[in-house]
């Protein structure tokens, strides 16, 4: 399902992948054609490139799969578990598939402890 990414460049991954624009209120907008669903995983058809901070705020909990690759502004996001019990699932996903390997990394946006810290 998940391609090896490990030799892929920047500029290759702008290229398979949707910058995924905000809504008026700065919120990441996805629909259900943008995504297969198993076991509690989103598998995006299309890899998105967002920003770190909507896209944190999205998966408020929740664990996404991206490319190892830095941006200081963006992620490339490739999958992304649908609340925080899924998160496992996702892990699961990860290492069995030996996904590190891959070009791919997990990434723990915003957990509402963080948020509440701030406060």
């Amino acid at each position: 399902m998940l391609k090896d990414i490990s030799g892929i460049i920047k500029e290759e991954l702008d290229k398979i992948s949707k910058k995924i624009a905000l809504d008026k209120d700065d919120t990441v907008s996805l629909s259900s054609n943008d995504w297969m669903e198993k076991d509690g995983i989103r598998y995006l058809k299309t890899p998105i490139k967002v920003h770190y901070l909507p896209w944190s705020i999205y998966t408020l909990d929740s664990l996404s799969l991206t490319s190892e690759h830095y941006d200081p502004e963006f992620l490339y996001v490739f999958a992304f578990s649908t609340e925080k019990n899924t998160n496992k699932v996702l892990s699961k996903v990860f290492r069995d598939a030996s996904l590190r390997e891959k070009g791919y990394r997990l990434y723990y946006g915003f957990q509402k402890e963080d948020l509440n810290a701030i406060d």
